[in-house]
């Protein structure tokens, strides 16, 4: 009987350890990957960030870009047909 008892209170002993080894893990666990799905979501939502404001600022530039294009055309216009009829009058 003395042995049965030595063996179940040492079966005991190493499922304790066990259970406290699990939950050093998951404590480890649960502060260890929280971290780093905290600091790759901040990594995702800052990318998402640069790339909106790369696909407004696109556009916007061209909408700039056109217009100025199109006042220095207007401008060449003006010069060209002013010399054009200087030339053609003198």
């Amino acid at each position: 009987m003395m042995p049965l008892l030595i063996a179940l209170r040492w079966i005991l002993e190493i499922y304790t350890q066990f259970i406290k080894a699990t939950e050093k893990s998951q404590e480890f666990y649960e502060s260890f990957f929280s971290k780093i799905q905290n600091s790759y979501s901040d990594f995702l939502n800052r990318i998402s960030i640069f790339v909106a404001v790369i696909g407004l600022g696109i556009p916007a530039f061209s909408i700039y870009n056109n217009k100025s294009a199109n006042n220095l055309k207007n401008q060449a216009r003006e010069v060209l047909t002013k010399r054009f009829i200087n030339n053609f009058y003198s």
